[in-house]
């Protein structure tokens, strides 16, 4: 059975543990609320290639002793920004847990801005942008966001531009460094076979008062206003053999309830062999090879997209309007409401079994709500969900007046 807790540290950081004594290996994540959406226009790219940097080296050990010790442990080290995170993970068996916690721990609280290095690794990075623009995928999933979320911060890139990675200084890496990579501003979740008193005995000597817990000059997470929901219709030319649609449905401010509701939403018609977007548009219609339903969550707003592509854009999206028109019937039948909630709470059973996917779920939910929320309370929502509250969900977020459908190909869906 799996304990989970959390302490707030005297300096305000946030110590989240999942006990499992069944475990041979033990994660840790450091999460940060850092990424692009804090980034100025001038900088785009900074918190990435702070990211990078910080896996390079630490005033105690270089890149080749840092890679050895891990190579060697048969563990895992590795860094992540998101638009509104940077995240350090290691991972290793529960026999070298404490070695890969110290280093994890160099890394946040003892980085080395050396400018050789950062020369090298924005070159690195560099070819990382050259690889991502020619990624269609990566292409069309960067605007799909700008276009969303418009001029709003969340619309930023965390990969950056061109410019801005070639005129990053270490003089500016340390100065976001020391305004975000702060104690208040982090959460360390630690997974596995180890105790939540070792864990917080840990952070209490690695993680001390004076790691960086002024944060002069940090823009307020809500400063900028969420936001806003819209109803249009873009088209976005590319070459390519099919058509690629995005219905997307912005939600600002969603609460904990009615984001599960979403997910539970989102969940019914999109998961599985034959959820009732791939019934009508695949199975019955022979119009696509495949549909995703999926939600995107950020601090301030949640973004549910529906994403396919296909040779008939205009069949497709009659077809898409058609289920969405009614989407509200589906859960009017009881029995038919309890079997999406029990393949629900299923799914998120299988997530909580994997060790990144159950950390990075609290991570979200932390973030979401202030407080760390245990899968039980997830699994007592769902439970308690009624059809009046999925309708009134649906009123609020998924009616036409909210939806933006975004397409790209050759030629225009909509005229």
């Amino acid at each position: 059975m799996k304990i989970y807790q959390e302490s707030i540290l005297k300096n305000n950081l946030s110590v989240i543990t999942i006990e499992d004594k069944n475990s041979e290996t033990v994660a840790a994540t450091m999460w940060i609320s850092a990424g692009s959406r804090y980034e100025n226009p001038n900088e785009y790219g900074l918190a990435h290639v702070l990211e990078h940097v910080l896996l390079k080296e630490t005033r105690k050990h270089s890149l080749d002793q840092i890679g050895t010790l891990v190579d060697r442990k048969g563990a895992y080290l590795n860094a992540y920004t998101s638009v509104e995170s940077i995240s350090v993970r290691v991972q290793s068996s529960k026999n070298h847990s404490e070695e890969m916690l110290n280093i994890l721990a160099e890394i946040i609280t003892q980085p080395l801005f050396n400018t050789q290095t950062i020369e090298k690794e924005k070159n690195i990075i560099l070819e990382e942008l050259a690889s991502f623009k020619d990624s269609k995928n990566k292409r069309i999933g960067s605007e799909l966001m700008r276009l969303v979320f418009d001029k709003h911060p969340l619309s930023q890139t965390p990969i950056g531009t061109e410019t801005c990675i070639k005129n990053i200084t270490a003089t500016q890496l340390q100065k976001y460094y020391n305004a975000y990579i702060t104690p208040n501003r982090s959460v360390f979740i630690v997974s596995g076979n180890i105790t939540h008193e070792e864990v917080v005995r840990f952070a209490q000597k690695n993680f001390t008062e004076d790691w960086n817990n002024a944060a002069d000059g940090v823009k307020n997470d809500f400063e900028t206003p969420p936001p806003q929901k819209r109803s249009e219709k873009i088209f976005i030319e590319e070459t390519g053999n099919q058509t690629r649609l995005f219905f997307n449905f912005l939600c600002p401010n969603v609460g904990l309830e009615e984001l599960v509701i979403l997910e539970l939403i989102a969940n019914s018609i999109g998961y599985g062999k034959v959820p009732i977007l791939k019934e009508e548009l695949r199975h019955k219609e022979g119009l696509i090879y495949t549909i995703g339903v999926a939600i995107s969550k950020f601090r301030d707003a949640s973004l549910l997209h529906i994403s396919t592509a296909t040779t008939k854009p205009k069949e497709v999206l009659e077809g898409i309007g058609n289920v969405l028109s009614k989407i509200g019937t589906l859960y009017e039948d009881e029995q038919k409401l309890i079997d999406f909630k029990e393949q629900f709470k299923e799914v998120l059973l299988r997530k909580f079994t994997n060790q990144s996917q159950e950390m990075e779920l609290l991570w979200i939910l932390k973030k979401l709500t202030g407080k760390m929320i245990q899968p039980q309370e997830i699994m007592e929502i769902i439970d308690s969900v009624k059809n009046d509250d999925i309708q009134k969900t649906i009123e609020k977020f998924l009616s036409s007046e909210n939806l933006l459908i975004i397409a790209f190909g050759e030629k225009n869906p909509f005229e």
